[in-house]
């Protein structure tokens, strides 16, 4: 198992983010006959799709098809499924289970609502992904918000054997599961020690061993990429937001103000009380 956090607390832009996550020797799907003017026009609308998700706004036709071009909809064959997933499928075709994009986008801002509260309280989250093709852009990505990341073998006991995790005394406050079926491990002890997990269900999952379980692909490359871009945009605006409020006295004048708002008042009374 290979557990890590980033050493730098450096924060990185969304443009930087997406390089992390895109920049890898996998094989990626190509687009055959597409300008540059084409591509940079993807990318911007990739980018609102994301926005989208990330601000809570209701679905747009940008991030639906944002979606459906990483291939999240796409389930596995209707033979091989898991019946508690019915509720997030759409239909058939060709065989093969469409999963309801509609569900996806209210379980992402969901999601994604958790992780800003979370990020916000200055809590941290753990990225697990133990599927060795998606090693690198899990752990690029965990790196470029600042977080922590599992990308080898799970090793029993992590969360509920071991008083210190992460160099640590605490555990994580959310775990992300980009690849439910072989983080049972994981799943279990977070359960155990009452961790919320959120993670990506495709057609033959099992939603209820999640918190937030997210309907969506979790084969296509595409679509493991879209999610952590979601989340790592979520996590990078909380932060970017925080170091603005500390770094502007005014801002922590009124900060201090709204959370104080009868300390002098308090402070008279007792040295009234005193007297």
């Amino acid at each position: 198992m290979f557990l890590a956090r980033a050493t730098s607390r450096v924060l990185l832009s969304r443009v930087e983010i997406a390089r992390c996550i895109t920049n890898t020797n996998s094989n990626v799907r190509s687009y055959s006959a597409v300008s540059d003017e084409d591509k940079a026009g993807e990318a911007v609308s990739k980018q609102s799709a994301v926005s989208s998700v990330v601000s809570g706004a209701q679905p747009s036709s940008k991030l639906m098809q944002s979606l459906v071009d990483a291939r999240v909809h796409l389930g596995h064959k209707a033979g091989v499924w898991n019946q508690k997933m019915a509720p997030y499928i759409l239909g058939t075709r060709a065989g093969i289970h469409i999963i309801d994009l509609d569900e996806t986008v209210f379980a992402l801002q969901k999601a994604l609502k958790v992780i800003r509260q979370t990020v916000a309280a200055d809590g941290s989250i753990l990225f697990v992904n133990t599927r060795s093709q998606f090693e690198v852009i899990t752990r690029r990505a965990a790196t470029a918000c600042g977080e922590y990341f599992v990308t080898k073998k799970w090793i029993g006991g992590t969360l509920t054997n071991s008083g210190e995790v992460f160099g640590i005394n605490r555990r994580p406050d959310v775990i992300i599961v980009l690849s439910v079926p072989v983080a049972r491990a994981a799943l279990r002890e977070a359960d155990q020690v009452c961790i919320p997990t959120i993670g990506i269900v495709d057609t033959d999952c099992d939603p209820d061993s999640l918190t937030i379980p997210i309907p969506g692909n979790d084969d296509s490359e595409e679509a493991i990429k879209l999610y952590l871009d979601y989340i790592c945009s979520t996590i990078i605006s909380v932060k970017e937001q925080k170091q603005k409020t500390f770094a502007d006295p005014q801002q922590g004048k009124h900060a201090e103000r709204r959370n104080f708002p009868d300390r002098r008042r308090n402070e008279t009374n007792y040295q009234n009380r005193r007297r």
